[in-house]
């Protein structure tokens, strides 16, 4: 009996708790479709994200929807849709400024222009988000603080991203207590300071990186920029986490001073990106030659010299191997047969000094199909291009130029229909260029055959599969007639044409077909007739038509834009115009010419 009211008083609960989860479950969800289907936001929450916004300046407004009371809403904000605690902030900046800018000095751009946030201190408040596994800074301006302290008490964190926000000083060593973390991109946090007419670059920077072990779960590692020049064993703290997919020290202070490691224990490693650091070493027996599944081997600007070392070999998972900008010299090793899935190979300003016939008779012919860039300029290439390369049809790169490189241009170039740059100016190319070497190019935009003796022997009425963007001839024999088929190119930002053997006039078509077109050049020839009066329609910030048979006016009204106009050695007469108003001119060459009167 009493065994029974047992078993009857489990089932009146169990049936209870199921009432109890229902009636909870019902009004979950009527809470849930009176808020729109989502999860009200924590009142303490919403209140630390406004505090945060207090403190940052948004130009533009990008936070415009932070206002009213339901935070997980807002833009850039993603909360649990169980808990409500808010879990993703998503702030990032698509404007990121590239590296070249940052160099010269250009990095803080007019704040009035830019989509930045900007910040002189930030906000401890978001120390509060406890729940909050995302956070995407990247792209801001906060003013060459440093990174907060607050960060380092996220301890739910598996994503933070602080690249390219202008933070300075030291990374604080509170970043250790995020074990949690599985990416961190701290790149690109360069500072400028200007002092009474003085620049000075400030970078974020480190001495030691032992708060690195406390992350096991580290998958992506991105401390590009970060002066680490100081740090001694980063090898040995870095071989700690067999997790690591991605590791980037680009531009680091990194020298031949580092410690090496026996045997690296990054066996999960695909990208290892260590470019523009200076080991001045050989590239034989590095601690990263027995990483067999990397994928991406980006060892460019590295003052790396000697032979590349024949473990290269061993690497057949690799896609990407770029050793650009070195001093490496002779031949890839002969034992890539097994290397299948290439497809980016850099070795250009090298001194391979050697037959880039040989040299490409070295890569896999598994990976003849997948090849998609191979970049050998200004590499001290010598010899002829093999007659195969039209078996390349994944190639949308083929940089050769400024070596030593003889004999044709294979007919097979023609049927690269993936090509988008053709880079082989500045050899010792010769012979005919016809029609079928560019019938199949329909995605190319850039074209350089310049400095070679190649003459171009193209039908009048060929009309062109592609639309260039650049196009570099200089040099080779395009005339005597002035080509047909560049009436097509429309998208033209930059044309060379000088000393191409032009002995013609200018059509009428030239100044509307070339108006969007920047760099204009077709100096060194025999070409005739005047030029338009008016060419206010044009973009162009150099004009060069020096040394030719020009005749009439100089043009009264010049683009706007215009910064560099050489017109000398013609037989231009008249007087200049009066009203010349070309505000941002720097360069005017009239020499030469049948010019009377005085200078406006």
């Amino acid at each position: 009996m009493l065994a029974e009211l047992e078993h009857l008083a489990r089932g009146a609960a169990a049936i209870l708790c199921l009432l109890v989860f229902h009636v909870a479950l019902s009004d979950f969800r009527a809470q849930a479709r009176m808020s729109g289907g989502t999860q009200t936001c924590i009142s303490m929450e919403r209140d630390a994200l406004l505090s945060f916004k207090a403190g940052l300046l948004d130009p533009v407004g990008r936070l415009s929807s932070w206002q009213g009371e339901e935070c997980c809403q807002w833009e850039g904000v993603r909360c649990n849709s169980r808990t409500g605690h808010v879990i993703k902030l998503d702030l990032r900046n698509t404007y990121m400024p590239d590296y070249d800018a940052v160099m010269n000095g250009y990095a803080r751009l007019n704040r009035l222009n830019s989509q930045s946030l900007f910040i002189d201190e930030m906000s401890s408040s978001l120390a509060v988000l406890q729940q909050l596994r995302y956070l995407d800074l990247s792209g801001n301006d906060f003013n060459g603080t440093t990174i907060p302290l607050f960060v380092g008490s996220l301890e739910n964190l598996r994503y933070l991203n602080l690249s390219w926000s202008g933070f300075g000083g030291r990374i604080p060593s509170q970043l250790g207590n995020l074990s949690n973390l599985e990416y961190l991109d701290i790149s690109g946090n360069y500072y400028q300071q200007v002092d009474i007419g003085d620049n000075y670059l400030y970078r974020l920077h480190t001495v030691d990186l032992a708060w690195l072990k406390h992350l096991p779960l580290l998958r992506n590692l991105d401390m590009s920029d970060v002066d680490l020049s100081h740090v001694q064993d980063w090898v040995y703290l870095l071989n700690m986490h067999s997790s690591l997919i991605v590791l980037r020290l680009v531009d680091c202070g990194l020298t031949s001073t580092m410690s090496a490691t026996s045997k690296s224990n990054l066996t999960h490693l695909e990208v290892l990106d260590l470019s523009c650091n200076s080991f001045n070493t050989t590239l034989e027996h590095y601690w990263f030659w027995d990483l067999t599944g990397l994928k991406k081997l980006h060892l460019g600007v590295c003052d790396w010299h000697g032979r590349i070392p024949k473990e290269l070999g061993n690497m057949t998972s690799l896609q990407v191997i770029d050793l650009g900008f070195n001093y490496l010299v002779g031949l890839i090793p002969s034992n890539l047969q097994n290397s299948c899935n290439l497809k980016v190979l850099i070795f250009e300003y090298n001194n391979i000094n050697a037959s880039i016939e040989e040299f490409m008779d070295r890569l896999p012919r598994c990976s003849w199909s997948t090849i998609q860039e191979f970049s050998v300029g200004y590499a001290s290439m010598s010899g002829k291009l093999p007659i195969w390369i039209g078996n390349m049809t994944s190639l949308t790169v083929l940089s050769a130029g400024q070596n030593m490189i003889t004999g044709t241009v294979p007919i097979g170039v023609g049927a690269l229909g993936n090509l988008t740059v053709l880079k082989l100016g500045g050899n010792k190319l010769e012979g005919m260029l016809a029609k079928e070497h560019f019938s199949g190019l329909q995605n190319l935009e850039s074209l350089d055959l310049s400095g070679n003796s190649l003459k171009m022997h193209i039908d009048p009425n060929w009309v062109p599969p592609f639309r260039l963007k650049s196009i570099n001839l200089e040099s080779c024999t395009v005339g005597p007639r002035f080509p047909e088929w560049l009436r097509w190119q429309t998208n033209i930002d930059i044309l060379y044409l000088g000393n191409t053997s032009l002995d013609d006039v200018i059509p009428d078509w030239f100044w509307m077909t070339f108006s969007r077109a920047l760099f204009l050049d077709a100096s060194g020839n025999m070409l005739r007739g005047s030029l338009p009066l008016n060419l206010q329609h044009m973009s162009t910030k150099s004009l060069s038509l020096g040394s030719n048979n020009l005749t009439g006016l100089i043009p009264r009204l010049l683009p706007v834009n215009i910064s560099k106009l050489h017109l000398s050695s013609n037989s231009f007469s008249g007087s200049l115009p009066l009203g010349l108003k070309a505000p941002l001119l720097e360069e005017l060459s009239l020499a030469n010419n049948q010019i009377i009167g005085i200078i406006p």
